[in-house]
């Protein structure tokens, strides 16, 4: 197209003038006069035309280009925005275990020697919640892994997944969409197998097991453990729901 512009452009300086004598007279008759008169103006509609065409694709263009810097500026914002997320976890979970490791000794997350290589939940939970305590149990002792969905290790909403998921209950995968299932639970009904939110940003969850307790993946460097609730986890208790 730029080339044919080109081509146009030097055209333009060797057309014919139909109003100088030379041209009129250079003719044979009136009939060659109009004949040429109609030939020069087809090739200057064609001309334009071609020049039009030009113009719209350079247009054209000039959008696109400005379209595909657009695209370019919003993947750029989005992947800050995913970069800053990311940090903002980590430095939440930085937070979590500096508050966890100052209760070492008093609060139960950090499990015991006795909760290494498995267990068997012997509470009076039924059907799905008794599979789910029971799988639960079983991975007593299996390390916290941030992101963990097992067999290898766990997170703690991904323990609460994979423990209802044996009994045949699919429920999301992250703390904030668990706690989003509608079968809300008070405290004082809480029931086993029920799910447990801690921490206003619903930064831990774990599963009742009856009788005081809850079974879950406490945080990095430790293991699956079965702890007490009374002061440090009902201090932060903050709702549960029942798959």
């Amino acid at each position: 197209m730029r080339g044919d512009v080109a081509v146009l452009a030097a055209g333009a300086y060797k057309s014919v003038d139909l109003g100088s004598p030379a041209t009129v007279l250079g003719a044979e008759n009136p009939g060659d006069v109009l004949e040429q008169s109609a030939d020069l103006s087809y090739l200057s509609e064609s001309q334009q035309a071609e020049l039009d065409e030009f113009t719209d694709s350079s247009e054209r263009l000039i959008k696109l280009e400005e379209e595909a810097e657009g695209t370019r500026d919003d993947a750029e914002e989005q992947s800050d925005g995913l970069e800053e997320k990311k940090e903002e976890v980590e430095d939440k979970l930085a937070e979590q275990e500096e508050l966890l490791a100052g209760f070492e000794g008093e609060n139960p997350a950090a499990g015991s020697a006795s909760d290494a290589g498995g267990g068997s939940y012997t509470g009076s939970a039924s059907g799905s919640a008794r599979t789910a305590l029971d799988f639960a149990y079983s991975e007593i002792g299996t390390p916290y892994v941030w992101g963990g969905t097992g067999p290898d290790g766990y997170d703690c909403s991904g323990l609460m997944q994979a423990a209802w998921g044996s009994a045949g209950v699919s429920i999301p995968r992250t703390t904030y969409a668990q706690f989003e299932l509608p079968n809300k639970v008070s405290r004082n009904g809480l029931q086993p197998g029920d799910i447990m939110f801690f921490f206003d940003d619903l930064g831990h969850n774990g599963m009742y097991a009856g009788n005081g307790q809850m079974v879950h993946a406490p945080s990095s460097g430790r293991t699956v453990s079965v702890v007490t609730l009374a002061d440090y986890w009902d201090q932060h208790f903050v709702g549960a729901v029942r798959p």
